[in-house]
């Protein structure tokens, strides 16, 4: 599921919280293409950040905690974002054009 919210006297930034749903019994990876990336400056070449827990190579979670902010974090590249998620795991991550304000 892809959520996108605009952001105030920011009309160019992407904001986007994106959650990926694993409900098999194994570790799964997917692409998913963002149709009507043009439309969203930034959005082709957004950074995400997981909030629910470390990325690849992280040991803390929240990352700021580590000092390693979107480290190995998926991006989404010409639109396309892919992710690799644990059997029966959810993963939930923000574009880096979000505030925490915006989420809430």
């Amino acid at each position: 599921a892809l959520w996108r919210r605009e952001v105030e006297d920011a009309p160019t930034s992407f904001c986007a919280l994106v959650a990926v749903v694993n409900t098999q019994n194994a570790t799964a990876t997917q692409t998913f293409r963002l149709r009507g990336a043009a439309a969203w400056p930034g959005a082709a070449t957004a950074s995400l950040t997981r909030l629910d827990g470390p990325c690849a190579g992280e040991t803390t979670s929240p990352p700021e905690a580590s000092g390693s902010r979107d480290r190995d974090c998926p991006k989404f590249l010409d639109g396309a974002l892919t992710v690799t998620v644990a059997a029966f795991d959810t993963y939930a991550y923000v574009t880096g054009d979000c505030e925490a304000a915006v989420l809430i």
